[in-house]
């Protein structure tokens, strides 16, 4: 049976080093990619040279601006980075079909049995590494190691720019002296549990009495220990994830608790997730909107469907709902205002030729279509509602977060 061998890339600081890649004049400097200098968002990623003067992703710009004053802070360009991530995919690709892309700068590459063809695996990283540094001109750090869990912690050891290759058998004995943090599903109150057992290593979870650990944790306990094991069997997988949710989300530059207005915003935000549910042919059945008070507290609201929408008047029409039972629940002012659609599933567009109780959200599902190419061939402000059209000088100043105001699915 032949070894296998799993590759995990991980970029440094990448969407710093893209921008780098298009400035470099920009290399060595402190830099942060955010939102505007005068919005009051956070840090999307900082530099080597700026983490060290304590600044991290998540951290509020105010905050790392005072920590480094001659800090140079981008606003992100997305597209750049979707692209650089697209020419990464393409030359792992060349390695193998078995490319697994975790997330926009992380991927697994099972490159098992492929020994005779491209040499020897820490081979074929150095030179993956070396090649994506001479064509696309960004850094990478790679892990090499018998599974996934393994290759990707050894990739956070090597960063920045290293590679580091875990033996096969070595597993354990690698992951044995690393902080349990390092490890999936561990966070601060599951590692505070296990602190409570004086357990703060791999290799002291690993050699923990199963059965107390079970008591402690409960049936999640024996993952965690196999994990802290070295042991991981999850396959490289290499088809595209399935989008589980959209979101959108936008920052004020100052509080606001003008309703006309957060109205205004949540429309804008509510037809640019339908445009892109209805671009993939999705529908959804849970709609969520999340403000940010000023007091930085957050909460949300959400409501589940029988059926799925993609409507730009649907999504709005609940959205509207979400948001005014959240404003009855306090009186501050919202700092960000945000809205997610989950529970995807396919959806069709089809006129029913008879009425019914869904013909109404088939027609507004019509119209939306007709919007969409028309915003499409002339631009995304050539049709748009009378709500929001005297509100553009002052949309125009919001710090879009994207995804980001929400967890992960």
């Amino acid at each position: 049976m032949e070894t296998r061998v799993v590759l995990c890339l991980d970029m440094d600081a990448f969407f710093v080093s893209v921008e780098r890649s298009l400035r470099p004049e920009l290399e060595g400097k402190p830099i942060v990619v955010g939102g505007r200098l005068e919005g009051r968002g956070v840090v999307s990623s900082a530099s080597y040279e700026a983490r060290a003067y304590g600044i991290h992703a998540a951290m509020p710009l105010a905050q790392a601006r005072r920590l480094c004053p001659h800090l140079i802070l981008i606003p992100g360009h997305f597209e750049a980075y979707r692209q650089a991530s697209r020419q990464i995919r393409t030359l792992l690709e060349e390695l193998s079909p078995w490319v697994e892309m975790a997330s926009i700068d992380e991927a697994f590459v099972d490159l098992t049995g492929s020994e005779r063809a491209l040499g020897a695996p820490f081979q074929v990283a150095r030179r993956l590494q070396e090649r994506i540094r001479r064509e696309l001109r960004l850094p990478c750090s790679i892990g090499l190691a018998g599974n996934k869990l393994v290759a990707k912690v050894a990739s956070s050891r090597a960063k920045p720019a290293g590679l580091l290759e875990v033996p096969n058998g070595q597993e354990a004995a690698f992951l044995a002296p690393l902080p349990i943090a390092v490890l999936p599903g561990v966070g601060p109150h599951t590692a505070a549990r296990l602190a409570e057992l004086r357990i703060t290593t791999c290799g002291e979870l690993a050699s923990a009495p199963a059965g107390l650990l079970e008591r402690f944790l409960g049936p999640h306990a024996l993952a965690l220990q196999r994990w802290a094991r070295g042991e991981d069997r999850s396959p490289v997988i290499p088809c595209a994830r399935p989008v589980r949710s959209i979101s959108r989300a936008v920052t004020f530059p100052r509080d606001s608790r003008d309703p006309s207005f957060l109205r205004a915003t949540l429309c804008l935000l509510a037809e640019e997730v339908g445009s892109i549910l209805r671009q993939k042919g999705l529908g959804s059945c849970c709609i969520a909107v999340q403000v940010r008070w000023a007091n930085l507290s957050t909460q949300s609201r959400q409501r589940t469907l029988p059926h799925p929408i993609a409507s730009d008047a649907a999504l709005l029409r609940i959205a509207r709902n979400l948001l005014d039972e959240l404003l009855d629940r306090s009186r501050q002012r919202v700092r960000l205002l945000g809205i997610q659609v989950s529970q995807l599933s396919p959806q069709g567009m089809q006129l029913p030729l008879l009425p019914g109780d869904r013909c109404g959200e088939q027609r507004a599902l019509w119209l939306s279509c007709c919007l969409d190419r028309i915003r499409s061939r002339y631009g995304s402000r050539s049709i748009q509602r009378g709500s929001v059209l005297t509100l553009h000088k002052r949309l125009g100043e919001l710090e879009e977060d994207g995804g980001n105001a929400f967890p992960p699915p």
